[in-house]
């Protein structure tokens, strides 16, 4: 009787924790769908991330839905397949997860340097996602083509920027560099932390700044941006794959424990009373005693049928 109330609970908590990764599908979908309608995400995550969170996201909701038919009939045609689908899910999500929170902790290590960048302290994986910034910021800058008032960005601390390129899909990345990017007085002194990062051509003219410069004046927000970003998608997906690894476990457990004609016709077997068929053929393999077709010949007389077989 306990295996009986252990297997109907573990359905019901299949069926309801199905019901939850539903919802948590549409939330990565949801969340893909900001990265991408989010510009400037889409921009430095790579628009493959992007996809690929939006992909699992789709993939999830097809399991949870199979996993909740799998469930309620208790069927192997549905619980086969939805393990198989939440396993690869899994894979898939583990490694995307990683390298978020791998991401995550490179750019905290640079988020923690100066202007300099101390590429002594930087790890050849460090350099390579710094480099790899830099490219993105560095297609931006081209597209936009930035023109800026150093006077008012300097006595505001706030970048004033407006793009100048006639395509409008780089619009952001004036609204980019004005959240993100700062520049002071101190900064355009000799030897300091600023000058040493963009070097000595840091103006071009009096509105244009070196696509260097501005990197190095949002760097540091850049990286701190990053790396937020970076810690929610990857700790929102590691947590969504050790869900799964439950859900594989509860619907292994039910493809297990599975008893014939749960569902459906069931056969009944009832006992019979043993009955007698009086045809006269019975009288010559099975005599039967008081047979009223006998001739009722006592002795060691044979008895015959009335009726030729």
């Amino acid at each position: 009787m306990l295996p009986i109330k252990c297997r109907n609970f573990s359905r019901l908590v299949l069926i309801f924790m199905n019901v939850l990764f539903l919802v948590l599908g549409g939330l990565l979908v949801m969340i893909g769908g900001y990265m991408i309608s989010s510009p400037d995400l889409n921009e430095f995550t790579s628009y493959s991330i992007s996809a690929a969170i939006i992909a699992s996201g789709f993939l999830i909701v097809l399991v949870a839905a199979l996993g909740c038919c799998g469930a309620h009939w208790e069927s192997k045609a549905f619980l086969c397949p939805y393990a198989t689908l939440v396993t690869v899910s899994i894979m898939s999500q583990l490694a995307l997860a990683g390298y978020m929170l791998q991401l995550h902790k490179s750019l905290i290590k640079l988020s923690a340097l100066d202007y300099n960048m101390q590429h002594e302290a930087l790890t050849q994986e460090d350099v390579t996602i710094l480099k790899s910034l830099h490219g993105v910021f560095k297609h931006a800058y081209l597209g936009c083509a930035p023109e800026f008032n150093l006077a008012a960005s300097i006595s505001s601390g706030t970048m004033v920027v407006k793009c100048l390129s006639k395509d409008t899909a780089y619009n952001w990345f004036a609204d980019f560099v004005s959240d993100r990017c700062n520049i002071s007085s101190s900064d355009l002194l000799p030897s300091s932390p600023f000058q040493k990062c963009a070097g000595e051509a840091i103006v071009e003219k009096d509105t244009i700044l070196t696509e260097k410069a501005l990197f190095c004046a949002c760097e540091t927000r850049l990286v701190t941006w990053m790396d937020k970003q970076s810690e929610m998608i990857g700790v929102v997906v590691a947590a969504i794959g050790g869900f799964e690894i439950a859900l594989v476990f509860l619907s292994c457990y039910l493809m297990c424990t599975q008893r014939r004609r749960h569902r459906g016709y069931q056969e009944i077997r009832m006992p019979l009373k043993m009955q007698h068929n009086a045809h006269p053929y019975n009288t010559m393999t099975n005599p039967y005693q008081g047979n009223p077709y006998s001739l009722g010949v006592s002795g060691g007389e044979r008895q015959l049928p009335l009726v030729k077989p």
